[in-house]
């Protein structure tokens, strides 16, 4: 559906569960998760509707908190095992790894505008020590940098590249954190606090920030005679 609103179209009819779609580079494809077939695959279907094509032989891990693909050349999403992140040629269907063999699981793969940079969540367990961090590698060369040491997905990056941006991990208000390492900012508060929000996405010009919200109701019912056992009063 367009970002200005308007009547949503359904692109994909399959019995299963579909989930994580992301652009590729020129807009005209969508790639996503789908459990169809009973394995958790990635699949491609024209932006404009069509018939989908597994990519036969990925196995994506159905917690991964998202795939990316735009503005990079290749898809990324977590193994399903979510001890790496893999790397898929859209054109030849080869699959490699992107990261060298590190302790931990790995989620939220997140392309910087570069397209080489990524930005993933890492949460291990080392010496009885629990460790909550956000990493950042360069997939041209493999250098990984720590950027974080927190519990927080990164959703996207801004425009210039120079900020990385982050929601916790049990959801709560965007925050961000410099490419290049430094303290967690706090930058857009959620609005409606009466909503309840999901995760966030943003716009590949870094300045949208989108999510779906719900509201809640509760209400308090009396039942009478509810114990067959006790006589009508």
């Amino acid at each position: 559906m367009p970002l200005s609103g308007g009547p949503a179209t359904q692109i994909t009819f399959l019995k299963s569960r579909n989930t994580h779609p992301v652009w590729s580079p020129d807009g005209r494809t969508i790639a996503f998760v789908s459990t169809e077939g009973s394995e958790n695959c990635v699949w491609r279907v024209p932006a404009e509707g069509g018939s989908p094509q597994p990519f036969l032989g990925t196995h994506v891990s159905i917690d991964s908190q998202g795939i990316a693909w735009a503005p990079g050349k290749r898809i990324l999403y977590p193994t399903a095992d979510l001890r790496n992140i893999a790397a898929l040629d859209p054109d030849s269907g080869t699959e490699s790894p992107v990261l060298p063999e590190t302790p931990g699981w790995k989620f939220a793969p997140r392309y910087a505008p570069d397209g080489h940079r990524v930005a993933f969540y890492r949460r291990a367990e080392l010496g009885g020590k629990p460790l909550r961090e956000v990493w950042l590698v360069d997939t041209a060369d493999g250098t990984l940098r720590l950027l974080a040491p927190v519990a927080r997905f990164p959703i996207g990056w801004s425009a210039d590249g120079k900020w990385v941006y982050l929601q916790p991990v049990d959801r709560g208000p965007v925050q961000r954190v410099s490419a290049y390492g430094g303290p967690v900012e706090e930058f857009l508060d959620i609005p409606r606090k009466d909503l309840s929000w999901g995760r966030f996405d943003v716009s590949p010009d870094g300045t949208t920030f989108v999510s779906a919200g719900g509201t809640e109701s509760h209400d308090v019912w009396l039942v009478e005679n509810f114990d067959a056992d006790l006589p009508r009063q």
